[in-house]
């Protein structure tokens, strides 16, 4: 159960922080970048899921790995923007930020422009949001699930004792009978 709890979370986790990132800097995220974001988030989701945590704390893994996928993704990202021009996204016509970055660093006056198009497409307010929705988002559904996934475990204990007191009955039966 622990690991299933763990690569669900992982998946739901990188797959919006991802969709966030790629739109917000558009550019693709390549499979490996996601493959290895799916492996480290799963992997410390379920050492996180040996005893149930409250929301707040929840709240604060969630975002902190969402600061570690924006990282991972923008590494990704532009080494793969490098060796292939990316692809539209939902029909939307982004200039990747080193395109722009490039663009304005050959503009006459306008060196200063390389760094703020830099500072939009990987770190600017837009990115940050995108990532801080995705991570609240994840908090939220890993909150209500860690809480109903508890709730399941305790009313299947208490049914399974239930359940297991004629059973406990009936051998005993037996046992004095043999």
């Amino acid at each position: 159960m622990r690991a299933t709890r763990a690569a669900i979370f992982a998946a739901m986790c990188v797959a919006l922080g991802a969709i966030g990132h790629a739109y917000m800097s558009g550019t693709d995220i390549p499979l490996f970048g996601l493959l290895g974001a799916f492996g480290v988030t799963a992997g410390l989701a379920w050492l996180a899921a040996g005893r149930r945590r409250g929301p707040v704390g929840i709240t604060g893994a969630v975002l902190g790995v969402q600061g570690v996928l924006h990282l991972v993704f923008s590494g990704t990202g532009a080494a793969a923007h490098h060796h292939a021009a990316p692809a539209p996204m939902g029909g939307h016509h982004h200039m990747p930020a080193a395109d722009a970055g490039a663009m304005a660093a050959e503009a006459p006056g306008m060196a200063g422009m390389a760094d703020m198009a830099g500072a939009a497409g990987h770190g600017g307010a837009g990115m940050i949001a995108a990532h801080v929705l995705a991570g609240l988002l994840c908090a939220a559904w890993l909150a209500r699930g860690e809480a109903a996934f508890f709730r399941l475990a305790r009313v299947l204990a208490t049914a399974a004792l239930h359940a297991a007191r004629p059973l406990a009955r009936a051998l005993a039966l037996v046992r004095t009978r043999a």
